[in-house]
C-alpha cells in the first residue's frame, strides 16, 4: 500500500500488509500476517496492536507495538518515544545511539531520549547505548548491558549471567535473595556496596570477587567513574506470566480504540532526538 498525505488506518487484514507513507501516521490492529513499514518522512508515529506475524520498520517517530505474535526487526532512527508489550517473538531495535536485542517481551519496554526500561523478558537481553538511564528488571535469561554517561540497574530473575560495563555512571545489581553467584565487580574511580558480605579490595581503584552461595552464575561488573552496588532484593516467580489472553482477529465491526498510541506522558523535545 502506497499512501500520500494524511494518516493510515487498517484493520482485520488476514493477509499482511507493506505500508509505504510519504506523510501521515499510521495505525494497525487485528493483522494476520506480517507487516512492513517504511516512511518516506521519519516524523510521523507508527502503531500496530494484535499482529499475528513478523513486523519490520525503519525510520519512524513514535513507536508504539503490542499483542504481536512474531518477530520486531526496527533499523533506522526512532525520534519519539518507544513503548512495546506482549512480544511472542525476538525484538532487535538499531538505531545510530541504541542497539536492544530481547529475545521474548510478556512484559513491556519504553525508551525515550533519557530513559530506556525493559520489565519481564524471556530469555537473553543485550543492549548497547549511551546517555540514558538503564533499567532492566525481571528477566528470564543472561544479560549484557553497555553505556555510558547513564546508569545501569539490572535486576535478574534467578540465577543468570550479567555483564554491566559503564564507561561513566553508577552500575547496580539486585539479586534473588538465593542468589548463586560468581562476582567480578570493579571501580576505577568509585566506591563499591555489596550486601553479601563480599570483600571490597583497593583504596582510588576498588574491586571484589567472589561468590555468592555456589556461585553459579557469572556476573561482571565495571565502570570507569561510578559506585558500583550489588544489592538483595526479593525473589520472582519462576516462570515469566502467560501471555495475555487472545482476541478474536476479525472483529465484525474493527474497534480501533483498541489501538491507542500508548505513549508515554513525556512533553517530547523540542528538536527531534535519536534514540
Amino acid at each position: 500500500m502506497d499512501a500520500g498525505h494524511g494518516d493510515i488506518t487498517a484493520a482485520g487484514l488476514g493477509s499482511g500488509i507493506s505500508v509505504t507513507s510519504q506523510s501521515g501516521d499510521v495505525h494497525l490492529s487485528a493483522i494476520t500476517g506480517p507487516v512492513q513499514m517504511h516512511f518516506s518522512n521519519d516524523h510521523h508515529d507508527f502503531s500496530a496492536h494484535q499482529v499475528e506475524g513478523d513486523i519490520t520498520l525503519d525510520d519512524c517517530n513514535d513507536l508504539t507495538l503490542s499483542d504481536i505474535k512474531g518477530k520486531i526487526t526496527q533499523s533506522g532512527q526512532i525520534r519519539g518515544d518507544v513503548h512495546v508489550e506482549n512480544v511472542t517473538g525476538p525484538i532487535h531495535l538499531h538505531t545510530s545511539v541504541t542497539d536492544l536485542q530481547v529475545a521474548g517481551l510478556p512484559g513491556d519496554l519504553t525508551l525515550d531520549s533519557d530513559d530506556l526500561h525493559v520489565n519481564e523478558a524471556k530469555g537473553q537481553v543485550r543492549i548497547v547505548t549511551h546517555s540514558k538511564d538503564i533499567d532492566i528488571s525481571q528477566v528470564y535469561g543472561d544479560s549484557y548491558v553497555e553505556d555510558r554517561d547513564g546508569r545501569i540497574a539490572v535486576e535478574p530473575a534467578g540465577n543468570y549471567a550479567i555483564d554491566a560495563r559503564n564507561s561513566k555512571g553508577d552500575v547496580e545489581v539486585t539479586l534473588e535473595p538465593n542468589a548463586s553467584a560468581s562476582i567480578d565487580a570493579r571501580t576505577r574511580n568509585g566506591e563499591i556496596m555489596t550486601e553479601y558480605g563480599l570483600k571490597v579490595n583497593g583504596e582510588e581503584s576498588k574491586t571484589v570477587t567472589g561468590k555468592i552461595g555456589s556461585g553459579s552464575a557469572k556476573i561482571t561488573l565495571s565502570t570507569d567513574v561510578g559506585d558500583v552496588s550489588i544489592k538483595k532484593g526479593t525473589a520472582f516467580p519462576a516462570t515469566p506470566s502467560l501471555p495475555k489472553a487472545d482476541v478474536p482477529p476479525y472483529p465484525k465491526t474493527p474497534d480501533l480504540s483498541n489501538a491507542p498510541k500508548l505513549k508515554s506522558s513525556k512533553t517530547l523535545p523540542a528538536e527531534p532526538v535519536t534514540q
